[in-house]
């Protein structure tokens, strides 16, 4: 019986394990300074060209991620921008000189006040105005006269007649006083669930601060 015949060895890419997607290509230019700096790199990391530019990519697209969204990421390339400008103009970090900070925190103000909404037009914000308003403009019955007066004649008021008369202007004074109570009363109510709410607003302020200073400093 004859030897059994090898069969020559297939040329290409290896085939791909199970589970494994199939990669696309991709055909792209890129200056020569930018591909030697990929090739150093894939070199270093023992990768291949294309590897090491699909690690990139996808590292890209986790930063964002990380960063919260593009949102978030925009943002944060603004803030950088205007760090670097100000360190070119003036010479000094932000991160080290107390005048380049102060700068440097005017403009991250004005970056946030233009990318962000306007905190006035938050709901505890207007409340809390409407709620001092009103407590302004309530103003407490007057207490009523005593005086009753007579008739067209002038003829002096019975005694009991001007008894029910007084009584009567005491019972509404009651009223009104007893109604002022209950509209001052509930404002505070209001103020005080008003202050809880922003009490806490102030919390998550305080922890968002808290968790966003636990990470390094430099990276």
């Amino acid at each position: 019986m004859g030897a059994a015949i090898s069969k020559p060895a297939r040329r290409g890419r290896p085939p791909l394990t199970p589970g494994e997607a199939k990669r696309a290509a991709f055909n792209t230019r890129l200056r020569n300074t930018l591909k030697e700096q990929l090739e150093e790199a894939a070199r270093s990391a023992g990768r291949s060209l294309s590897e090491e530019i699909e690690s990139r990519l996808e590292r890209s697209f986790d930063r964002t991620a990380a960063l919260g969204g593009p949102e978030y990421e925009a943002l944060f390339q603004m803030m950088a921008a205007a760090a670097r400008v100000i360190e070119v103009r003036l010479g000094k970090s932000p991160f080290s000189d107390p005048e380049a900070s102060g700068v440097a925190r005017n403009a991250w103000r004005q970056i946030i006040h233009n990318l962000t909404s306007d905190p006035l037009e938050g709901v505890a914000v207007k409340e809390n105005l409407r709620i001092t308003d009103e407590m302004i403009n309530l103003q407490p019955p007057t207490f009523p006269s005593l005086e009753v007066s007579g008739g067209l004649g002038g003829e002096p008021v019975p005694e009991k007649q001007k008894a029910r008369e007084l009584e009567k202007r005491l019972v509404q004074y009651q009223r009104e006083i007893t109604q002022y109570d209950h509209q001052m009363q509930q404002h505070r109510q209001d103020q005080r669930a008003l202050k809880k709410k922003l009490i806490e607003f102030a919390d998550v302020a305080n922890e968002a601060a808290k968790i966003g200073l636990s990470f390094p400093k430099h990276r």
